[in-house]
C-alpha cells in the first residue's frame, strides 16, 4: 500500500513537473524570446541611440520624480557633476521588457 502511494506522488509530481515546463514554454512562444533577455544594443535598435528627452518629459507628468530618482549629483569642491547615465538595464530589467516598455 504505501509503495503504491510513493508511486502515485512521484506520478503526480511528474505531471506537474511537465504541466509547468510546457506553460513556461507557451508563455515563451507566446511572448517571443526577446522579451526575456534584451540587451542595451536591442533597447537602442528600436529606441534609438539618445532618449534623454523621452525620460526628462516625464519630470512634467509625474511631479513625484526629481532629477535625483535617475541622477546622482557629484560635489566637489568649486562645483557639481550629474553623470549622463546611458546603460539602459540601470533602471529597466531586460527580463520585462513588456512592463518598462514605454
Amino acid at each position: 500500500m504505501k509503495k503504491q502511494e510513493s508511486t502515485i506522488k512521484k506520478s503526480a509530481f511528474q505531471i506537474i513537473t511537465v504541466l509547468f515546463c510546457l506553460s513556461v514554454i507557451i508563455v515563451m512562444i507566446h511572448r517571443g524570446d526577446k522579451a526575456f533577455a534584451l540587451t542595451v544594443e536591442e533597447c537602442r535598435a528600436c529606441h534609438g541611440s539618445n532618449v534623454s528627452d523621452r525620460h526628462h518629459l516625464l519630470l512634467p507628468v509625474d511631479p513625484n520624480l526629481l532629477c535625483t530618482d535617475c541622477h546622482m549629483i557629484i560635489k566637489f569642491p568649486g562645483g557639481i557633476d550629474i553623470p549622463a547615465y546611458r546603460d539602459c538595464l540601470l533602471c529597466h530589467p531586460s527580463t520585462i521588457h513588456t512592463g518598462a516598455h514605454h
